[in-house]
C-alpha cells in the first residue's frame, strides 16, 4: 500500500513541483480522511472535502478556491479522492486522467481489503448462529454485523410477523432507535415494511419522492412512534428486504441512510440479502431448538 501511495505522490510532485498538497480519501463512506499531507502543510487545518458525487460512475472535477484548489476523483461504489493543492496550476485533461490512473491501484487495493473485511464479518456472523441460543440477542448481532459492513447506513430494524395479531412487530434494531419503536405495529401492505412483506420482494429507494410515496400508507400512530424513536435527518436512501423461512415470508429487514446524497446501492442490497439469509437460518435453528426442548 505504501508503494501505491508513493506512486501517487511521485506523479503529483512531477506536476506541481514543490507546492504543498494533501490527499484525502473516502473509502465506501460519505466522509473524507487525510491519507497524506506534505510536511509544509501538515499542521494546517481546513474544512473536510464534501462529496460531490455518489460514486455510481467515474467523475472528475477541478475547482479553484481562494487558498487552494482541488482535484476531485470518484469511482464506483463510493470510492472518492480529493487532491488539495495550495497553489495554482493549470491542469490539463490528460494530466487529470493520468492522476486518476495513479489513484486507481490504491482504490482497487482498498476495495480488496473491504471485500476481505466483509467476508470476515459474514463468517463471524455465521459462526455466531451456530453458537448462540438467545435468538433475540443473535438477531441483534446479525443486524449490527450488517450495519458494520454497510457503513453508510445509519439505522436498521428487523420486523417479524406475529400471526396471532396479523401485525409486523419490531424484533431487533441497531443504530439508535429508542424503545418507542416497540409501540409500532405495521399491517401487511402498510408502508415500505408492509409492502416488502406483502410482495416478498426487496426494495431500494434512492429518491425522497419515492420514499414519501410508499411511506404515505403508514398510520398516524406508526408515523408518530417512528419519529419519537429516531431522528431522521435528511433521509436519502432505504433498502428493505424480506426474510423467508421454509418458503414463507416471516420478517422484513430495513436499513436507512441519512445525509446529503443517496449512498446505498445494489451492492448493499445484495449484502443485506445475505444477512437476511442468516436471519432465516437463525430463526429456523431457534424453532428447531424449541421443538427439541418440548420433546424432552
Amino acid at each position: 500500500m505504501s508503494d501505491l501511495l508513493a506512486n501517487m505522490k511521485g506523479y503529483l510532485t512531477s506536476i506541481i513541483k514543490n507546492s504543498s498538497y494533501q490527499i484525502w480519501a473516502s473509502i465506501d463512506s460519505a466522509n473524507f480522511n487525510v491519507i497524506f499531507s506534505s510536511s509544509s502543510c501538515s499542521s494546517l487545518t481546513y474544512t473536510t472535502p464534501t462529496s460531490l458525487h455518489n460514486g455510481s460512475d467515474s467523475f472528475q472535477k477541478h475547482t479553484a478556491y481562494e487558498e487552494f484548489e482541488e482535484i476531485y476523483l470518484s469511482f464506483p461504489n463510493r470510492y472518492a479522492f480529493v487532491v488539495r493543492i495550495f497553489a495554482k496550476h493549470d491542469w490539463t485533461p490528460p494530466q487529470i486522467k493520468q492522476l486518476s490512473a495513479t489513484v486507481s491501484p490504491y482504490m482497487l487495493q482498498k476495495k480488496l481489503e473491504r471485500h476481505e473485511h466483509i467476508l470476515n464479518v459474514l463468517m463471524k456472523s455465521i459462526k455466531e448462529i451456530s453458537l448462540l441460543q438467545d435468538s433475540d440477542y443473535l438477531l441483534t448481532r446479525i443486524l449490527e454485523n450488517a450495519l458494520s459492513v454497510i457503513s453508510v447506513a445509519d439505522m436498521g430494524v428487523l420486523w417479524m410477523f406475529d400471526s396471532s395479531t396479523q401485525f409486523l412487530l419490531p424484533r431487533a434494531w441497531s443504530g439508535g432507535p429508542n424503545n418507542e419503536i416497540q409501540n409500532m405495529k405495521m399491517k401487511v401492505g402498510e408502508g415500505i415494511i408492509g409492502k416488502t412483506f406483502q410482495h416478498n420482494k426487496s426494495y431500494m429507494y434512492t429518491n425522497l419522492k419515492d420514499i414519501l410515496r410508499d411511506s404515505s400508507t403508514m398510520t398516524d400512530d406508526n408515523i408518530h412512534y417512528l419519529n419519537q424513536s429516531y431522528t431522521f435527518t435528511n433521509i436519502q436512501s432505504i433498502i428493505s428486504v424480506p426474510i423467508c423461512m421454509e418458503e414463507q415470508t416471516v420478517c422484513v429487514l430495513i436499513i436507512y441512510q441519512n445525509g446529503t446524497t443517496p449512498l446505498l446501492n445494489e451492492e448493499d442490497k445484495e449484502l443485506l440479502e445475505s444477512f437476511s439469509d442468516q436471519v432465516s437460518i437463525a430463526l429456523l435453528n431457534s424453532a428447531l431448538f424449541e421443538d427439541v426442548k418440548k420433546t424432552k
